[in-house]
């Protein structure tokens, strides 16, 4: 979904701060000596509190472009036309009434009360995970800004170059696939998070997922992975070179 769903819910704006102001493991973090990247999502789960499965859910929401199914369906606030409305005065130069901010208000909450219901959480409690969540984002991405190179990951069997696509090769039961195109989470889902945080050398980013069974080439997903989430950007698609194994 290419839209913002609330305040909370759009791309995080990503500071350079170098203090650490969160420490993921018990002991303290020395910022010269970190090669953050080694953190992974089982890292970011523990430290939240949370099941695997449980941040999968949480990350995830935060994606503008996600299209997993299982999503809430979060008020589109880009096109509300009270969004648009205040924005158009905003470019215009002129006020936004306080009833168009109130409004706008409103609708920010109901998504709130939506991803609350989604992740069974109170509302105090999902607000501690983001604000947990917000910092972890901004340290470690901080401290990324400051390392002179990237971390260079050699290339594991699950992940070719094709065309300049970067692919990652997946064999499962057609049940474990649809469960993981859907953007529920599953074993596979760790799988992809695992070799696609090894494109781009390392940085991640967006790769083509081909889904094989043991009766050969079932279909392709794009998703996106990087060190704090994996998902889907669209729906599983059949390579029309390859469609003639497909099943359906």
């Amino acid at each position: 979904m290419k839209i913002f769903k609330s305040i909370i819910l759009s791309t995080l704006i990503l500071a350079t701060s170098p203090v650490v102001c969160a420490a993921i493991a018990s002991q303290e973090i020395k910022e010269e000596r970190v090669v953050s990247r080694a953190y992974n999502f089982n890292d970011f789960a523990t430290y939240l509190g949370m099941t695997p499965k449980d941040y999968f859910k949480f990350s995830g929401a935060y994606a503008t472009d996600n299209a997993s199914s299982v999503l809430p369906d979060f008020i589109d606030i880009q096109t509300h036309p009270a969004y648009v409305k205040a924005r158009d005065l905003q470019l215009s130069g002129l006020s936004v009434p306080d009833s168009l901010i109130l409004q706008i208000e409103s609708i920010f909450a109901k998504n709130q009360e939506l991803f609350a219901d989604y992740m069974q959480m109170d509302m105090p409690e999902l607000l501690r995970k983001q604000d947990k969540f917000e910092k972890l984002t901004l340290v470690l991405n901080g401290l990324d800004v400051n390392l002179n190179q990237p971390t260079e990951k050699s290339s594991a069997g699950g992940v070719n170059n094709i065309d300049e696509v970067e692919r990652i090769v997946m064999t499962a039961h057609e049940n474990s696939i649809r469960k993981t195109s859907s953007g529920s989470y599953t074993s596979l889902t760790v799988m992809i998070y695992d070799f696609g945080m090894e494109l781009k050398n390392g940085l991640g980013g967006e790769g083509r997922v081909d889904f094989h069974t043991s009766s050969g080439y079932y279909g392709s997903q794009y998703w996106v992975v990087d060190r704090f989430r994996a998902y889907p950007t669209g729906n599983i698609f059949c390579d029309p070179e390859m469609c003639s194994f497909n099943p359906h």
